[in-house]
């Protein structure tokens, strides 16, 4: 798994825009920086423990694109396109 310093912690709180990136951002940082268990940094983030496996996973694959990268949103379930809808 990728290191990571506490100035680079900081920097990427500062750096988190959603709830989702703060909370990615935390679970990596009380890992690596406190050896939190999962369990440990579910209860203080709010998510579940699988939850903070997840971004571990993604984290330890990925590096830092892993935190900020993954964007969701959009129109998954579309049944018309966006100009039959206007019809």
């Amino acid at each position: 798994m990728p290191t990571l310093t506490s100035e680079k912690f900081q920097d990427w709180m500062k750096r988190a825009k959603t709830k989702r990136d703060m909370q990615r951002v935390q679970c990596v940082g009380f890992h690596l920086l406190q050896q939190l268990s999962s369990t440990d940094i579910a209860r203080v983030v709010c998510v579940s423990p699988v939850t903070v496996r997840r971004v571990w996973i993604a984290f330890a694959e990925k590096g830092e694109e892993a935190v900020f990268d993954e964007k969701r949103g959009g129109r998954h379930r579309e049944h018309l396109g966006v100009e039959e809808e206007k019809m």
